[in-house]
Formats: C-alpha cells, sequence, structure tokens
C-alpha cells in the first residue's frame, strides 16, 4: 500500500510570516537572517524523502522518478540523488533526472558521484556553485536563463526543462506500454 506523508511531516514552517509558507529544512539563524549554503543542514529533509522514496519504489523503479526543486527545493533534489548515489535504495543508485531551478548544492556533500541526469538552471554567471554540481553529477546540463526573475516565466524559459524532460523520457520507452493521456488547452 502507497502512503503519502502529510505535508507538515516533510516541510517546517516558515517563522513570522504572515500566510502559511514552509521551507524543507532550516534557512534562518537565530536572528532570522538566510543561512550561507555551506551552512544550510537538508539532511534531515533527505532522510524524510529517501523514506518517500522507499514508499514509492513499490510500485515506481527509481530510475522512473524524475525530481523538479525550485531555489531550495532543487538543493535538496540534488542533496537526495547524491545520497542515493552513496546509499543506494535497494539496487537502485540514482533517479530518473532532476531538474533544479536557482538550488545549488547545500551542506556536507555524499562523497558518490551521482550518474542522475541533471537539468541547472540558473540566472547566474558560472560560479563555484555551477562547479560544485558538475563535479558531482556525471551529466549535467546547464541554462542560463536571463538575470530577471526566479522560477521561469513563460514559453521561452521553459523549453529547456521541457527538452530536458523529453530527452530523459525518450531513453526509457517503456511508458508507451501503458496509458498515455493528452493534455488540452
Amino acid at each position: 500500500m502507497l502512503t503519502f506523508q502529510p505535508r507538515s511531516q516533510l516541510t517546517d514552517s516558515v517563522p513570522l510570516m504572515d500566510t502559511p509558507s514552509f521551507m524543507w529544512y532550516p534557512g534562518f539563524d537565530g536572528m532570522f537572517n538566510p543561512l550561507p549554503p555551506s551552512a544550510a543542514d537538508p539532511s534531515s529533509a533527505v532522510t524524510r524523502l529517501r523514506e518517500l522514496l522507499t514508499s514509492l519504489m513499490v510500485t515506481w523503479a527509481l530510475e522512473d522518478i524524475h525530481l523538479f526543486g525550485f531555489a531550495q527545493g532543487g538543493s535538496l533534489a540534488l542533496s537526495l540523488s547524491l545520497s542515493v548515489a552513496d546509499s543506494p535504495l535497494g539496487e537502485a543508485r540514482r533517479l530518473g533526472s532532476v531538474v533544479s531551478v536557482m538550488g545549488g548544492i547545500e551542506g556536507k556533500v555524499p562523497t558518490a558521484r551521482s550518474n542522475t541526469p541533471v537539468l541547472y538552471y540558473t540566472r547566474k554567471p558560472a560560479n563555484a556553485e555551477e562547479q560544485k554540481v558538475k563535479e558531482r553529477f556525471s551529466e549535467v546540463t546547464v541554462f542560463r536563463a536571463p538575470s530577471n526573475g526566479g522560477m521561469p516565466a513563460n514559453m521561452e524559459e521553459w523549453r529547456p526543462v521541457f527538452g530536458f524532460w523529453g530527452k530523459m523520457l525518450k531513453r526509457d520507452e517503456s511508458w508507451k506500454g501503458g496509458e498515455v493521456y493528452e493534455v488540452v488547452q
């Protein structure tokens, strides 16, 4: 039986927000200043998501699971993939793919190199954060969007994400034997 944990068990509340807001792992110090990437610790969230992946593996192979994350979510997706490479779930050592939008590797990094394909979506010039991703993953596609904004904002900015996923799904055509749904506007 597949069960999903409520968000309250997967995420933490962001303090002092007018509306309910959530973060995957602590991102602020005691004075509510953002933690630098080196001080952030996604390990508790990685542990919780490894449990979720184990539940999902009852139905899906790990290589059929593709993750998308923005900012802290992208950092967590990268960390989770590195964790699976370092300490496999069963025989599985990699996910289907990871798309990280504006999120780099934070906290303590496992020693293993991941074979999970990554789309590293950034709005920054090449830097040490990008280099760290390239060093830890064997297959990295970098898309450098215009510097204004956060999440992809229009079709031109989403195109690299859809193109990346198209390549990932084309590798494994086992999905063609199942049901295919067309989404129309």
